[in-house]
């Protein structure tokens, strides 16, 4: 193992999944579960393990399209849409460069998507 490979796997190590605070406006249909997050592919990621209660359709949505948006300090970072059909295990992008520093405090928003 490179000494830069090791570096990586302990910043990977040392960031926690409390950095990021859940706000789910699907509450009544889908539960999240923050795991850990883990740097991939160049990319910062924290997995979640979504749980689909009910069809989001119930929550207002017109389909099963969510979306989420990343922020920091109420700062917009990123916007993504992913499909909540089913229960799975999904990975959130919290940056597109895993050499940059994380901030110390994130807000994941779940919300419908786009209809």
């Amino acid at each position: 193992m490179t000494i830069s490979s090791l570096l990586m796997t302990l910043l990977a190590a040392a960031v926690d999944s409390s950095v990021v605070t859940i706000d789910n406006g699907l509450q009544q249909c889908v539960q999240i579960n923050k795991s850990d997050i883990v740097q991939r592919n160049n990319l910062t990621l924290l997995n979640a393990d979504i749980s689909v209660l009910q069809a989001i359709d119930y929550c207002g949505c017109k389909s099963a399209v969510a979306s989420y948006h990343l922020y920091s300090n109420k700062q917009h970072l990123r916007s993504e849409v992913i499909t909540l059909k089913s229960s799975n295990i999904y990975s959130f992008v919290l940056a597109t460069d895993d050499k940059n520093p994380m901030p110390e405090a994130l807000k994941l928003q779940l919300s419908c998507g786009s209809n």
